[in-house]
């Protein structure tokens, strides 16, 4: 049962303004103690209304209540309204002691309207009232719009979101004079930001309103003026998340099956010559390597061209036949052959198209899920033969109607393929079983290669090999400028897809993979680069007048080498950390950076102008009322000192 203090002061304080904007959720972080997550705020509005019965039977509601302002016992009654019901909301007004009109700071209309419909509403049912002007969603002033999509939202007023429709604190002071308001606060939901200071200050309106009429009553003697707020210091803006390309590795692979181009393995299949490439199956079928490393050591001991050599094979339905040389000078051969073929015969039992399609599946590590029934048979017998133990359990789970168990078993079989890839191009031995075919030069150190995959995957390499480039007729190819590991780096991505990166050198590697169009590892780079930025930009301790400076001077090269998530990525660490930088390296900025990005950045910057602008406003407000305070303390000494020194 409610109960009431003979003492208490009842308040009751009407919200106004808009459909959506935020008046029902204002009353509910007060009333409930609610908050709210972002994700609740961005959806899409729905009509709501706080029931004002809510006072007599939530007990929650009641207790939040109760409150002391300035040592005023008050009872404070919030009462929501719609915002589209005009013939209701007169009820409301009835007997009210304080108004608070919102506006949403993302909506231009609901700002007019506080001007135009809702001040001559107000001062025709509430002509003595105190009117409080509250902008709302304050947090959203600067949200990102993307960010909010990702999750899968969209706000009420985000659909035509311009810069030029946010309003800043300035238009709203602007707005609380023009309807002669007598405050104006900001409020937001995510934090429940200048909820209570809001209500608080509202109540002392009310009651200084209440304290000229009761001019006797000394507990209103001792109510303040409503104080100023703070300003909300928006927090900073996260740096952009970069992600790597889409890996095109295993189309790249695949679409050398059967290309004689840098072939170095030939498989007699039915009268049918089929080229492959060593490096590749010895990636994905280690038993092949095996047999291929046995066939290397020796032809070693062994040079003759063309005799046969006797071994034991360790696969079933392939016969090793020869190791033949291609020592011809014919042009096409010396730029797109290796000069070594391994031949095989392949068993009789195996059709034709059954081991290009076997093929494939070694190249990509992944078979197709629509195939003939007769193809299914074939590739099975293959299999079979060869020993493919992974192929049979594919081909036995699309027997059985189970494709979906497949997508596992490629995943592993390709996690397997790049270890033994990683494995294979590291190798000390690496010569014998994969037998490069070009050599890189770096500086004073020789890399050799395997063009197969080097112009697969990279077609400025394809084109420097084949065209009419100098490298074309050559098995050799110098890099300038180029340091080792860089180069590793670089090579390590071509055979694996992988980049294993560091800070000395990454950002050598994007340079190169742009000189190279290589988007995918372009991209790799700048998530890295980007990762140590935004660990960079959350820790105070690791930023420094070296760090800030390079910063500035990696946007320029991220501009110049079409890095362009990496030039946002640095363009929000600058804006995050503008003053910093700013008193550090302010000619530098100036002289490095393009006027178009540093127009961008200044209107990005953390904190924004408005907010210091505003902050200096509430500083000398806040002092002003401090040095009240003081008088007022003082004047009340006075008085005691006075009382007790009366003379009887």
């Amino acid at each position: 049962m409610e109960v009431n203090r003979h003492d208490q002061e009842s308040v009751k304080c009407v919200v106004v303004g808009d459909a959506g904007t935020g008046k029902s959720r204002l009353v509910c972080a007060r009333a409930y103690g609610h908050t709210y997550s972002k994700k609740q705020l961005a959806a899409r509005h729905v009509p709501t209304v706080f029931a004002i019965d809510e006072y007599r039977n939530n007990r929650i509601v009641q207790e939040r209540s109760n409150c002391m302002v300035d040592g005023v016992a008050v009872k404070l009654l919030i009462w929501d309204t719609f915002g589209d019901h005009d013939k209701d909301r007169r009820y409301a007004y009835e007997n009210a002691n304080a108004v608070i009109l919102c506006y949403s700071t993302h909506s231009r209309q609901s700002y007019d309207n506080c001007r135009n419909k809702w001040k001559p509403e107000i001062r025709k049912y509430c002509p003595n009232v105190p009117l409080v002007l509250n902008a709302t969603q304050v947090d959203l002033r600067y949200a990102e719009q993307d960010e909010l999509k990702k999750i899968g939202i969209r706000g009420h007023f985000s659909n035509s979101l311009n810069a030029d429709e946010l309003l800043l604190p300035e238009d709203g002071r602007q707005l609380a004079k023009e309807i002669d308001a007598a405050g104006y606060y900001e409020t937001s939901m995510i934090n429940n930001y200048g909820v209570n200071q809001l209500f608080e200050n509202a109540v002392r309106m009310a009651l200084v309103q209440r304290r000229k009429l009761r001019f006797w009553n000394s507990q209103l003697r001792q109510v303040l003026k409503p104080q100023a707020q703070k300003p909300y210091l928006l927090p900073k803006r996260s740096l952009p998340n970069v992600s790597a390309e889409t890996s095109t590795y295993w189309s790249d692979i695949k679409s050398t099956v059967g290309n004689p181009d840098y072939a170095d393995i030939q498989f007699i299949v039915r009268g049918t010559v089929i080229y492959a490439h060593n490096i590749i199956l010895c990636a994905a079928w280690p038993r092949f390597h095996d047999l291929v490393k046995a066939v290397g050591i020796i032809n070693k001991y062994n040079r003759t061209d063309s005799d046969q050599i006797s071994l034991e094979n360790t696969i079933t339905g392939l016969k090793f036949l020869y190791y033949k040389k291609n020592c011809q000078q014919n042009s096409y051969i010396r730029k797109n052959l290796s000069a070594d073929h391994i031949v095989f015969t392949v068993d009789q039992r195996i059709t034709l198209r059954a081991f290009w399609k076997m093929l494939e599946y070694l190249y990509s590590c992944q078979l197709e899920k629509n195939l003939e029934r007769d193809l299914l048979i074939e590739l099975h017998i293959a299999a079979d033969i060869l020993s493919l133990d992974g192929l049979q359990v594919i081909l036995a789970n699309l027997a059985d109607g189970k494709p979906y168990k497949n997508a596992v078993i490629t995943d592993d079989a390709r996690q397997k393929f790049i270890a033994r890839m990683k494995m294979l191009y590291t190798s000390d031995h690496f010569q014998v079983s994969i037998a490069p075919d070009a050599t890189f030069e770096a500086g004073d150190t020789i890399i050799p290669i395997n063009r197969v995959l080097v112009t697969c995957r990279c077609d400025v390499l394809a084109a420097m090999f084949s065209g009419s480039f100098l490298e074309s007729g050559e098995q050799h190819a110098k890099l300038p400028g180029i340091c080792k590991d860089t180069l590793l780096s670089f090579l390590e991505y071509l055979y694996t897809d992988e980049c294993e990166l560091k800070s000395d050198f990454a950002l050598e590697v994007l340079v190169l993979a742009n000189q190279f169009c290589l988007s995918r590892l372009v991209s790799i780079c700048e998530s890295f680069m980007a990762e140590e930025l935004r660990e960079i930009d959350s820790d105070y301790d690791l930023r420094n007048w070296a760090v800030n400076k390079n910063v500035i001077h990696l946007l320029r090269i991220a501009e110049m080498h079409n890095a362009f998530n990496l030039h946002a990525c640095c363009v929000a660490y600058i804006s995050n950390n503008y003053l910093e930088i700013q008193r550090q390296h302010s000619k530098f900025f100036r002289e490095s950076i393009d006027y178009l990005t540093q127009k961008k950045i200044e209107e990005e910057r953390w904190p924004p102008s408005w907010y210091s602008a505003e902050l200096q406003m509430y500083e000398k407000e806040y002092g002003k009322r401090n040095q009240d305070i003081d008088k007022q303390s003082v004047k009340k000494r006075r008085q005691k000192r006075r009382l007790f020194n009366v003379r009887h």
